[in-house]
């Protein structure tokens, strides 16, 4: 049984005047050809009567076979489906056709002849006889392969907070909790049902009421906060938690709640007041004291509180920076170099502790002598506790630790901060898009094209470490195989520069969308067109600037659009304003040209001044 080929390729005309049925045909089949070609919908169609099956052209490039590849049989348009898929899709497509329905839906696997597998949503429409039997089904088809693996990301990112270890909380404005994380049920022992609709506040002691004002104030008023504390449990136990907090905003900029990801560091702290409290102990009774101190990068000390004399190991001395053989006579002497913003916490505690005989610990900066700055860990006792006369403690260099957890916090913000930007563009990009488009299927297409694009730009920006992307790879990957050396419809001129984040992901859209423009209306929709790339960076008075062109020519003439539409938004407004710049656009006749004028240290990595 031979396949029919439905032909949607534009018809010719056959040059006879007055044939005007024909002319308007022609340029119906025209008209059809063109939705086809750009949104890469295929069609098809199975006669039960004669067993045909038809295929478009569109068809044959979704499933990768050529007309001769195809016997014509549904038996054989069904071995093209993954095998894991094949029983479902079989099964549904018989039930619909068995049925009393008109119009049934499908997604399913395909696997290529080159063994690629992409997913497929096909949509039909049963046309049945006077009898209810089904007569043929007509249906169309579309590539949906980049919107399910959005899907999966989605689906892999919402496994990966459901199964964080840390604590992942949503919160309105006044601080009522919205989402709550698994993980958040552990740490504090309430579960979902219990935390959502509750204040945050409940999870504060009372000495920290000040704190859980402070921070609301600081987040509604935009500012993404660090933060250290300890909160309370359900049955009233207390947490040490390090976390970061950033403002969500709304469509109209305003701050509408807070983002929240918090870590317990009780274990931590624990195991490392532990440490030092099982190694001062050490030092007290062993010989080997000197090898102690230096595989724990610890030092001791002494006070005398009389005397307010203080007595240090070489240890202490390194750790501050000063030669051995310069004494430290008193506590003022050491005080000098507590950082200004720590002294007088850090002396307070000290006090209190000399005057009560508790134990006590302290985390503060210092400044030594050559400027630099670093963290100390202290614990000391005073001894004998009911009326304390000396001091003895250890004291332990942490600034390594403290840079790692300002690195874990800033880890934090910047997945806060590139998510919820990421998916602003991704709302603005589906916004924008389906104003514009007026079908689904159109919709589809364009949107995906698009996500497709930003995926490009950010896959460039993981591969460089969010460091930046180079300005000629970030062309060549939004102009598919026009972007290929030797390509003789595209030039790309330019030095070897390295955009920013956010310079890549806008200039990759707008290029994105001026490759897209060209393909379809402009020069390289024709056999003779040309498009010219060009960048570079320019001196001028008071800043550097980036210039970027783009210039089409020996395409179809060319005429200003009715209409403004995303794309048009993109390469004119959006990334003007993410650059600081200015952009010109020009539909002259012979070819579209479009220059973009930004400020180089928006646009590219180390162009400062």
């Amino acid at each position: 049984m031979r396949k029919q080929k439905t032909d949607v390729s534009p018809p010719r005309g056959d040059g006879l005047a007055g044939e005007t049925g024909s002319e308007e045909l022609r340029r119906a089949h025209e008209r059809l050809y063109l939705a086809l070609s750009a949104t890469g919908l295929g069609v098809w169609e199975h006669d039960f009567v004669t067993g045909k099956v038809t295929w478009s052209e569109a068809m044959h490039r979704l499933f990768g076979r050529s007309p001769e590849q195809l016997s014509g049989t549904s038996d054989d348009v069904a071995s093209f489906v993954h095998p894991d898929d094949r029983a479902a899709q079989r099964e549904g497509y018989l039930l619909a056709i068995g049925g009393r329905g008109e119009v049934f839906e499908q997604e399913f696997r395909i696997v290529r002849p080159d063994g690629q597998v992409r997913w497929v949503h096909r949509r039909g429409q049963v046309r049945r006889g006077p009898d209810g039997r089904a007569q043929c089904v007509l249906g169309v088809a579309l590539d949906i392969t980049e919107r399910k693996l959005a899907e999966d990301a989605n689906a892999r990112l919402s496994a990966i907070v459901l199964a964080a270890d840390d604590t992942v909380i949503g919160l309105a404005s006044d601080g009522t909790i919205l989402a709550w994380n698994p993980a958040a049920e552990r740490m504090f022992g309430y579960t979902a049902d219990e935390a959502i609709g509750q204040s945050a506040r409940v999870l504060y002691p009372d000495s920290a009421v000040g704190e859980f004002d402070d921070l609301y104030r600081r987040v509604g008023a935009g500012e993404h906060v660090h933060f250290e504390g300890v909160r309370l449990r359900k049955d009233g136990g207390r947490v040490d938690i390090a976390g970061a907090a950033t403002p969500v905003r709304g469509q109209d900029g305003r701050v509408v709640g807070v983002a929240a990801v918090v870590r317990d560091v009780g274990a931590h702290k624990r195991t490392e007041r532990k440490l030092v409290e099982a190694l001062a102990q050490v030092l007290k009774s062993s010989n080997q004291r000197k090898l102690a101190l230096a595989a724990g990068g610890m030092g001791t000390f002494e006070v005398d509180i009389g005397r307010e004399s203080t007595t240090w190991s070489d240890e202490v001395y390194s750790q501050f920076g000063i030669d051995p053989s310069v004494p430290i006579a008193t506590e003022a002497d050491i005080a000098r170099f507590i950082h200004p913003e720590d002294r007088d916490a850090a002396l307070t505690r000290r006090e209190e502790a000399y005057r009560s005989g508790e134990a006590y610990e302290d985390e503060f900066r210092i400044v030594r002598r050559d400027g630099q700055v670093r963290w100390l860990y202290v614990r000391a006792q005073p001894l004998p506790a009911s009326n304390p006369t000396h001091v003895h403690g250890v004291s332990m260099d942490i600034t390594e630790r403290k840079q790692r957890e300002a690195h874990i916090r800033f880890l934090m913000s910047e997945v806060l901060h590139r998510s919820r930007n990421l998916l602003a563009v991704v709302q603005a990009m589906a916004s924008q898009t389906a104003r514009s488009t007026r079908a689904p299927l159109e919709f589809a297409g364009d949107f995906s094209d698009r996500l497709k694009s930003l995926a490009s730009s950010l896959d460039l920006l993981v591969s460089q470490d969010w460091r930046g992307v180079p300005a000629m790879d970030l062309v060549r990957s939004q102009l598919g195989h026009y972007g290929e050396p030797g390509n003789g419809h595209v030039e790309m001129r330019g030095p070897n520069l390295l955009f920013t984040p956010a310079a890549a992901q806008y200039l990759g859209m707008a290029l994105h969308e001026l490759s897209t423009n060209a393909v379809k209306h402009g020069a390289l929709s024709a056999p003779s067109g040309k498009v010219r790339i060009e960048w570079h960076i320019v001196s001028a008075k008071d800043a550097r600037r980036f210039h970027m062109s783009w210039v089409e020519s020996g395409g179809a003439p060319v005429s200003p659009p009715k209409a403004t539409g995303f794309g048009r938004l993109v390469i004119e407004r959006m990334v003007a304003e993410a650059l600081q710049g200015r952009v010109a656009l020009d539909f002259a006749r012979d070819g579209l040209r479009w220059h973009l004028d930004a400020d180089a240290a928006a646009a590219v990595r180390d162009a400062g001044g």
